[in-house]
């Protein structure tokens, strides 16, 4: 597997289970991939984050104007060699050509605290002015810290929670008011799944 989809499916593990993982990637890339190898992927990123604890980084995208840039950041708790359990923090920077696919696509990924990383991302974003981040999106889980992340770096940037968890939410919904595993739960999450799907574009 070469390292630019290595790094891909090493993303797609963030934001979610690894087995989901791979099933994502082969849908998306018509790539057979081993059970274990998005597990290896997330392990060789916290090693390389083991040997190198500030910061890997690659080159930020150069600004292209008024360009949508996409913007998307997750943590995901990795475990490191003699010091145990840490969060490690990884986002990307990418841009979208005319089938809807990603191109351009930079990642950065660090243990340290959330302020380093929101700097490392900021910078791989090219350092929008306030102004010009009306022109981006801000992919996340919604969580609290991503979403003070974005309103400190990407103020105007138009914010996207991501597929995997809404549908995760809407779960949580459906059995908060209905019964949970019930059929009236089932059928409820399902069919908004089913719209959010139709309405993104979304067919798997």
């Amino acid at each position: 597997m070469s390292v630019q989809k290595e790094k891909q499916l090493a993303l797609l593990a963030v934001h979610m289970p690894y087995e989901e993982a791979k099933k994502v990637y082969e849908e998306l890339t018509r790539l057979k991939t081993a059970r274990m190898t998005a597990h290896r992927a997330v392990q060789r990123l916290a090693v390389a984050m083991e040997e190198k604890p500030e910061a890997v980084v690659t080159e930020p995208i150069k600004g292209k104007g008024r360009t949508r840039r996409h913007v998307t950041a997750d943590g995901v708790m990795v475990r490191i060699r003699e010091e145990g359990w840490k969060e490690a923090k990884v986002g990307s920077v990418y841009e979208v050509d005319s089938e809807r696919k990603g191109v351009e696509i930079r990642y950065t990924a660090t243990v340290g605290d959330r302020e380093t990383f929101g700097r490392q991302l900021y910078r791989l974003a090219g350092e929008p002015e306030a102004s010009a981040t009306r022109w981006m999106t801000f992919v996340s889980d919604a969580a609290r810290w991503l979403d003070e992340l974005r309103d400190f770096s990407f103020p105007l940037a138009t914010r996207i929670v991501d597929f995997w968890h809404v549908t995760e939410y809407l779960w949580k919904v459906a059995n908060a008011f209905y019964e949970e595993g019930s059929g009236k739960a089932k059928a409820w999450a399902h069919e908004k799944i089913r719209f959010l799907r139709q309405r993104s574009g979304t067919t798997n």
